[in-house]
């Protein structure tokens, strides 16, 4: 070989590792640049006011956080197109979009300006797959878990618990729907069985019933029955809150959230008794309530002056329905009878609540409401319907009960502004019992 053939074959070699170094250097300035590009635009908007978030998916329906217009994509198939998320949790139902996938998924909910990405494993609580129509105890509600409140998907009492037309006999009295009676009485509400419960329309709700006796007669439902708990309710809440059609005028967030029977009065009472039976018949909301959409009873109690006007809450604002974003519709969850829930806190922070003094008060005048799983209200108070919570700073009634204070919930028939989807009551222990308090049940699988 000579030299110009050795020359002509280093200058090949030194072209070729030139190249190489080039193309190595490109590559990874290609990937740093790429890293930084992505890191751009997958991260959220570092003002909290308007950061988007993906927050899971419960139920068949993605839960996400933050005010934009956007699109969806799930494994990179367009899923959702041009959404309108508001600064509240947003559901969004995708079941169609995940039904036939496994394992980890990628989810890209893009902006006209950023793309935010969240990569998902698919549990069996991600799939819609209980169903609320076989349960054989009356008429159920199927409600989607809530990540954010750490529930799964669950089944609720369309309507407050009453007593079946079997067991009703055996009721301490039945044609008002008493299962016993007062403390002072000693008449409990029976357990054993003679006396069982469903979810029905007919009848006024199931009352003189304490805590204890309430999640018994659940329980007596089977396996996975049991007393709403307070997260469960909480849930609830925040499901129709989201719903604009639960919303006087569909103003969401402007308005108010319709209160049920709250004014104190009604016409049709059965022995001039309080609480009042619902209607088989959903498109007739204002039920036995003596107000509707275009006339009002006269009847304004707790509420403030004006407010029994048509457009008032005292008024139109008596409607007793709900509807889920499920299309579901669920009776009296505010209003009508108090309702137990099964949590019970103790005597101290978690029933004062930052107060020195009990009553009701508006939730953003709390603290240390984190704890009753009840998310904070900055803007939102009772006059949008929401309802506010009795605290108190003593033993609950009866005193025999302390510490224990049982968490109930929706407020009851008189209690005006005072009730609604988020009231909160704080001040019995669990074995009171009210001729206005009344409760329902949940099934999980």
């Amino acid at each position: 070989m000579n030299s110009k053939t050795n020359k002509r074959a280093i200058s090949t070699i030194v072209s070729m590792s030139l190249f190489l170094i080039i193309t190595i250097i490109s590559v990874s300035s290609l990937q740093v640049w790429l890293q930084g590009f992505e890191s751009e635009i997958f991260s959220t908007n570092k003002n909290s006011d308007n950061s988007l978030k993906i927050l899971g998916i419960y139920d068949g329906e993605l839960y996400v956080n933050g005010e934009s217009r956007v699109d969806i994509l799930i494994e990179n198939k367009l899923c959702i197109t041009d959404i309108e998320l508001n600064k509240e949790i947003t559901q969004i139902p995708i079941d169609d979009c995940i039904e036939n996938l496994e394992g980890t998924i990628d989810i890209l909910m893009k902006t006209q300006n950023s793309i935010i990405k969240e990569s998902i494993y698919l549990k069996e609580e991600s799939f819609n797959t209980l169903n609320c129509e076989n349960i054989p105890f009356g008429e159920w509600v199927k409600v989607p878990g809530n990540p954010q409140l750490n529930t799964q998907t669950f089944c609720v009492m369309k309507y407050e618990a009453k007593a079946t037309a079997s067991s009703s006999p055996n009721l301490y009295n039945s044609a008002n729907q008493y299962c016993g009676y007062s403390i002072a009485s000693g008449i409990n509400c029976p357990i054993d069985g003679s006396v069982n419960i469903t979810s029905k329309a007919q009848e006024k709700p199931l009352s003189f019933i304490n805590q204890t006796e309430a999640r018994s007669l659940c329980q007596n439902l089977g396996e996975g029955y049991d007393l709403i708990s307070d997260a469960q309710w909480t849930t609830l809440g925040r499901n129709i809150e989201s719903n604009s059609a639960n919303w006087f005028n569909n103003d969401i967030y402007q308005s108010f959230i319709y209160l049920g029977h709250t004014d104190g009065g009604s016409s049709g009472l059965i022995n001039n008794d309080v609480t009042i039976a619902a209607s088989t018949n959903d498109l007739d909301p204002y039920y036995l309530t003596g107000d509707s959409e275009v006339s009002c009873d006269g009847s304004n109690n707790n509420f403030i002056s004006g407010e029994d006007s048509i457009t008032g809450m005292g008024c139109i604002g008596q409607k007793r329905t709900h509807i889920t974003t499920l299309g579901q519709t669920i009776w009296d969850l505010s209003g009508n009878a108090g309702e137990w829930t099964r949590d019970i806190v103790q005597t101290g922070d978690k029933t004062s609540l930052g107060n020195t003094a009990g009553g009701f008060k508006e939730w953003i005048n709390t603290t240390n409401s984190s704890n009753l799983t009840s998310l904070n209200y900055l803007t939102l108070n009772s006059s949008n319907g929401i309802g506010k919570v009795l605290v108190d700073v003593n033993d609950p009634y009866p005193s025999s009960d302390a510490p224990q204070h049982v968490l109930m919930r929706g407020g009851r028939f008189d209690r005006g502004d005072e009730a609604g989807i988020f009231n909160l009551m704080m001040h019995v222990g669990p074995s009171n019992r009210y001729l206005d308090t009344g409760f329902r049940c949940t099934y999980t699988k």
